[in-house]
């Protein structure tokens, strides 16, 4: 069974960590912080996609440069990926939580992804970065409890990376999950 997880209109604590809470020392780009954790039980498919939310706290627009797994267990990255965040006609927005097959399970953010470097985020906008993992060499379990994006302020001279805390993990069974 594919877990599916939406951001409807800024809830939830993914979100209200992204925007109460970043590292000190990275300014402009907000990331989730500890605490958060996002699992999919496996089944069939192994792969499986993990949105993490960015938002620009800059008056200037940020341009992603890259990204990939920081602290990672038996996980293996497939691709990524960046997503703006869409508002819906009802108002709600929509933004990349967990899917299976990103293109067949959220087509609205399948027809909007874009590579990652060269990825714009203008001031106040909310968007995700879309990693692809699945588990190493057959292991029960992938486990990923960072994972690592930089970007460029427009018009700085230096490239600056912030550090998302959301943890991502692939298992059979969540609820065995620490």
């Amino acid at each position: 069974m594919t877990a599916r997880r939406r951001y409807r209109a800024l809830p939830g604590v993914v979100i209200a960590s992204l925007l109460c809470a970043c590292s000190a020392s990275i300014p402009g780009l907000r990331a989730p912080e500890a605490g958060d954790t996002v699992c999919h039980q496996a089944g069939g498919e192994d792969a499986h996609w993990f949105g993490s939310p960015l938002r620009n706290v800059t008056e200037r627009p940020i341009t992603l440069t890259g990204a990939r797994l920081g602290d990672a267990n038996d996980a293996t990255l497939l691709e990524t990926v960046a997503i703006p965040e869409i508002t819906q006609p009802n108002g709600d927005h929509l933004l990349l939580g967990t899917a299976g097959d990103l293109e067949k399970d959220e087509p609205e953010l399948w027809a909007v992804h874009q590579k990652v470097a060269g990825f714009k985020i203008q001031p106040g906008q909310n968007a995700a970065v879309g990693f692809r993992i699945t588990r190493s060499n057959g292991q029960d379990t992938a486990d990923v409890t960072t994972q690592t994006i930089t970007y460029r302020a427009d018009g700085a001279p230096t490239e600056h990376t912030v550090t998302s805390r959301l943890r991502l993990i692939i298992t059979a069974d969540c609820d065995t999950v620490e």
